[in-house]
């Protein structure tokens, strides 16, 4: 359990003081947005030379954790330990990336950023539909054309082709380019991130929708993070009770408390901070002033 690196050295843990969990937090959470900045910075630079890639990379995390987890058996959403699907920690920190790559049009003139936002993105661009036979379908007729002879179908995508650019004094693009290329390897075919839908729709809109996908999880995880805890309080009574028994078995039941309590506590640090929380709310009002507009729109019914 990650979480319970950071938790397990507190003092009096698995039932630390407030102030001092309270200061765990502060750490965590500093950790955290560290992190999440450095990756926002890395994905910008990225953006510039193979947009496409980066926000196709995104989308494909996104409906394929979706495909998964949306209706799956309560029972089942423990998964995370079989390494099934990613983990929550995971999803989170994707969202709060994606939620960090928006904030900025909510800081400029946001009259202007929603008139940029194409309600016909999610008519047309795989990222947000997600349904990808007919999509697929044409993107393959593409690529079997572009495939060299050699290369044959389903062959792995060569990292010259991920949108590196020669001669670029910062290599940070280049090298997420390839990272993703590589990642990708030997399953992605090489017409799989459509050029021309990219083209169609700014970086507003294409933001804007994914960010919206990813929200749509937080109530998915909400509910594992409940499946998951009602595991972990099963195992640690059970626990508990054979200690009851042999005193010897003491340990396993502390293990188990430390366990249930480093899982709470690692959801607590994420979940609550107050940057993401502050970054989720100028998205709600956003999608907010965004709606209206499109109810006050003269095609508001079809939309």
């Amino acid at each position: 359990c990650p979480a319970l690196d950071y938790f397990q050295k507190l003092p009096g843990f698995p039932r630390p003081t407030h102030l001092d969990l309270d200061n765990q937090f502060t750490l965590v959470r500093g950790n955290l947005n560290q992190l999440q900045r450095a990756a926002v910075d890395l994905l910008q630079k990225g953006l510039k030379s193979g947009r496409p890639g980066v926000l196709g990379w995104m989308g494909q995390v996104l409906r394929l954790n979706q495909s998964q987890l949306v209706g799956l058996a309560s029972h089942r959403l423990v998964a995370d330990w079989d390494r099934q699907y990613s983990s929550s920690g995971f999803l989170l920190n994707l969202t709060a990336v994606l939620l960090r790559l928006f904030r900025p049009l909510t800081e400029k003139k946001v009259d202007e950023m929603l008139g940029k936002v194409d309600w016909k993105f999610v008519q047309h661009d795989w990222r947000v539909v997600f349904s990808d036979e007919q999509k697929l379908a044409g993107n393959k007729k593409r690529s079997d054309a572009s495939v060299p002879e050699e290369q044959g179908e389903g062959a792995a995508m060569e990292p010259d082709r991920a949108g590196a650019v020669e001669g670029d004094e910062d290599d940070e693009p280049a090298i997420l380019a390839r990272a993703i290329a590589l990642s990708l390897a030997p399953h992605a075919d090489p017409g799989f991130f459509p050029t021309d839908f990219a083209e169609d729709f700014s970086f507003i809109t294409e933001v804007f929708w994914l960010t919206g996908r990813a929200m749509l999880f937080l109530p998915i995880l909400r509910k594992r993070f409940d499946e998951q805890t009602m595991e972990l309080q099963r195992r640690f009574q059970e626990a508990r009770q054979r200690a009851e028994l042999t005193p010897a078995l003491a340990p396993a039941q502390d293990s188990a408390h430390k366990q249930l309590m480093a899982h709470i506590f690692g959801w607590e640090a994420q979940i609550f901070d107050p940057d993401f929380l502050q970054n989720a709310a100028r998205w709600a009002g956003f999608c907010a002033e965004w709606l209206r507009l499109q109810a006050r729109a003269p095609d508001a019914k079809g939309r």
